[in-house]
């Protein structure tokens, strides 16, 4: 299987992370040949077999957009004819996504 290369941009914080776990990496074993390229596409690959599926909510809430949420349910309230169930089913969907996540990092 050929290894096919792609380019992703991370914030600059997560590049220093990334430089620190190499370098911790060759510290802890001088003979450790890895660079960023392989260092981040096993972390990724890693992660998602054993993470994101428990991680998965609290990705989605950290996330999530409100407002183009609300735009959405907005849009559909003509449609449905109840504004006063609309607004109170908008209403507990963003209670639900504000609420502090239990499970993740």
């Amino acid at each position: 299987m050929e290894n096919k290369l792609n380019r992703i941009s991370i914030s600059h914080q997560a590049m220093e992370k990334l430089n620190e776990m190499m370098k911790q990496l060759k510290v802890e074993n001088p003979y450790t040949r890895i660079n960023s390229t392989k260092l981040s596409s096993w972390i990724i690959e890693y992660f998602f077999k054993s993470c994101f599926r428990k991680c998965k909510s609290k990705m989605i809430a950290d996330h999530f957009q409100s407002k183009e949420y609300f735009k959405h349910m907005l849009s559909q309230l003509d449609e449905d004819l109840n504004p006063e169930r609309t607004l109170k089913f908008l209403q507990s969907k963003l209670k639900d996504m504000n609420k502090p996540q239990s499970e993740g990092i």
